[in-house]
């Protein structure tokens, strides 16, 4: 679980950084598959929406919010994520001194997975 849960940090940190400053340049620091489509943009939604990497899956639930904007969906979208992560999952985390620590080599196989 810790290399999905790296994973879906590292991939989404760009967004967030957009979405808390909306600039300019955090906007162009965007992955292209994370691009706010049209629908997210002109269509009021939940934060969650914008997170999922497929354009036309984020339409279809901006789109159709009713069916699925729901704990149930959110529980079941969130609990399905999985990384094909080729390392020992316990390397993924260095634990030193009290404190926790990502590994770099962790760090380049997740950045791998985001691209």
């Amino acid at each position: 679980m810790i290399p999905e849960e790296l994973a879906s940090f590292m991939c989404m940190y760009r967004l967030v950084q957009w979405q808390i400053s909306l600039s300019y340049e955090s906007y162009h620091n965007l992955h292209e598959w994370q691009t706010p489509r049209p629908l997210q943009l002109m269509i009021p939604h939940s934060a969650w929406m914008d997170l999922p990497p497929w354009g036309k899956f984020r339409d279809r639930v901006i789109e159709n919010q009713d069916k699925y904007d729901t704990p149930e969906f959110l529980h079941d979208y969130s609990s399905n994520f999985t990384v094909n992560f080729p390392l020992d999952p316990m390397k993924a985390l260095i634990f030193d001194n009290g404190r926790m620590l990502i590994s770099w080599r962790s760090i380049w196989v997740i950045l791998a997975i985001c691209v």
